[in-house]
Formats: structure tokens, C-alpha cells, sequence
């Protein structure tokens, strides 16, 4: 919908990636597009937790100083070969499910341990969020997207069960 209105929209949107990767696409991919508005949407149902999961990794934590870059649209053809005949070797194992039966059985565990309800209500306390490393990868998204005269827009989606909303599986 939003391409209809604006054709020259690109999506850097990737599944499963918090924060810290998402600050590391938008420095690698941005710059030499230079766009006028960047829109960051930051789901609270998971990106803290991922946030908390790639601070443990040296590469991503790389991309808090400024102007930090990898060069990775010099090797995006390796790349994509590379990640190709990752999910073609997952795929042929057998014993070894998809991400997406990994993510399904996850849900449903979920589910049956009421892991919602029971944030809900108190009984489990909240995951825990690092407010200061988000401030800083936010910052830094911000400084990268001003670099080039653009706007930085933040999109916070809260997670439905703040709000007592719930939704099943």
C-alpha cells in the first residue's frame, strides 16, 4: 500500500533481527540512497529480547560508533550465495526442522505454558529491556539518517498484551 502512494519505497525490513541489526542495515544499505524520510518500526513484542541477544555479538555492537560500516553491498552477491546453501542444507536435513516449524512449535509452547497470561497478570515479571543500549543504537540511527539531511520517523507498535488484548496463539 504505502509503494502505491510512494513507488520509489524501499524495504529494509527483516524478520527475526532487533535494534543492533537493524542499525547495522540501515548504516550499510542507506547512505548511498539517501532518503528523505526513514521510517523505524520497533515492535515491543520482540525486539528487546533481540536486542538483548545481539549485544552478545561483537559485529553488531561494532556499528555503535559512528559512522561504523563493513562495506557489505561490495560482497552482497557472496552473501546471498552464501545464505542460499545455508537454508538448502537446512532444508535436506531431515532431523533439522525449518525456522518456521521452530517458530511454530515455540508459539505453541507459548501458548500452553499461558506465558501471556501470566506477564499479564503479574506472575511472570517483564522481559527485561536495556533502555540505554537502545538510546544509543537509536542515536546512531538518527545521527547516520541526519548525515545526509534526512528524517528519522520511530514507529512504536506495542505488544497486544499490554493492553489486555488477547489474541490467541
Amino acid at each position: 500500500v504505502l509503494r502505491q502512494n510512494f513507488p520509489a519505497t524501499l524495504n529494509l525490513g527483516v524478520g527475526s533481527t532487533g535494534p543492533l541489526i537493524q542499525l547495522a542495515i540501515l548504516r550499510e544499505h542507506l547512505p548511498e540512497q539517501r532518503p528523505r524520510n526513514v521510517i523505524w518500526i520497533y515492535f515491543e513484542g520482540n525486539d528487546h529480547t533481540g536486542l538483548l541477544k545481539e549485544r552478545k555479538i561483537p559485529a553488531a555492537m561494532a556499528y555503535l560508533e559512528p559512522g561504523y560500516r563493513q562495506g557489505i553491498r561490495a560482497v552482497q552477491a557472496e552473501l546471498d550465495r552464501v545464505r542460499l546453501d545455508y537454508v538448502t542444507r537446512q532444508l535436506a536435513i531431515e532431523d533439522d526442522a525449518p525456522w518456521f516449524f521452530r517458530f511454530a512449535k515455540r508459539r505453541i509452547l507459548n501458548v500452553l505454558l499461558l506465558v501471556r497470561l501470566r506477564r499479564f497478570l503479574g506472575i511472570l515479571p517483564p522481559e527485561p529491556i536495556d533502555r540505554l543500549l537502545f538510546e544509543r543504537v537509536l542515536l546512531e540511527a538518527k545521527k547516520t539518517v541526519l548525515s545526509w539531511g534526512g528524517r528519522l520517523h520511530f514507529v512504536y507498535l506495542p505488544d497486544n498484551g499490554r493492553y489486555g488484548v488477547w489474541s490467541g496463539l
